[in-house]
């Protein structure tokens, strides 16, 4: 086999990988319990997080404050 021969097949074969993982058009439906679900997925993590952020703010206050003191000295 020659180089030439090599390289076109590699490309066949990259031209076949890629057809066989792009996605291809699916018509579905998402019903409105769906949409619900995953709106109440989002508000409780952003709930959450807030309230983590809320528990643990004097601790994250404490460590900016050592980083930026620890810069300041010489």
């Amino acid at each position: 086999m020659s180089i030439a021969s090599i390289c076109r097949y590699g490309v066949l074969y990259g031209l076949l990988f890629l057809l066989c993982i792009t996605p291809r058009a699916a018509y579905g439906y998402i019903d409105p319990g769906t949409g619900s679900f995953v709106l109440q997925v989002l508000v409780g993590a952003a709930l959450g997080s807030l309230m983590a952020l809320k528990i643990f703010w004097r601790r994250i206050v404490s460590f900016v404050r050592g980083l930026v003191s620890r810069r300041e000295q010489p």
